[in-house]
């Protein structure tokens, strides 16, 4: 089984790494091997084949923003150091592990549904 979005999103993340600190004027922070480490296994456990790859911003904590799109709503998953992880879906907002777990699940899966 081939996941079409996993080479482009390591791509993407591979470059983000490589940015310096301060990269832009904002003075964003450097992204955090480990936070990238945490996304690419989240990614892994949530993420089927068919999905398409989420638009992956750098966060100004040194962290990775992740959004995808469905037809009616979009999902977006932070996930910056020391652990601090939010999901927003719609109108829901999740900052804990296991509920941002749920949220970017359900959204995804509401996703394939609406492409299918």
């Amino acid at each position: 089984m081939s996941y079409t979005w996993l080479q482009p999103t390591l791509e993407r993340i591979s470059d983000l790494l490589k940015l310096p600190d301060k990269h832009n004027c904002y003075g964003t922070a450097r992204v955090a091997p480990q936070v990238a480490m945490i996304a690419v296994q989240f990614l892994l456990l949530h993420m089927h084949a068919e999905d398409a790859a989420p638009r992956i911003t750098p966060t100004m904590e040194g962290g990775l923003h992740f959004e995808w799109n469905g037809l009616k709503s979009f999902c977006s998953a932070d996930f910056n150091p020391g652990m601090k992880i939010a999901a927003v879906h719609g109108e829901e907002c999740c900052q804990d592990p296991s509920g941002v777990s749920v949220l970017v699940g359900r959204a995804l899966t509401g996703f394939r549904a609406e492409a299918a």
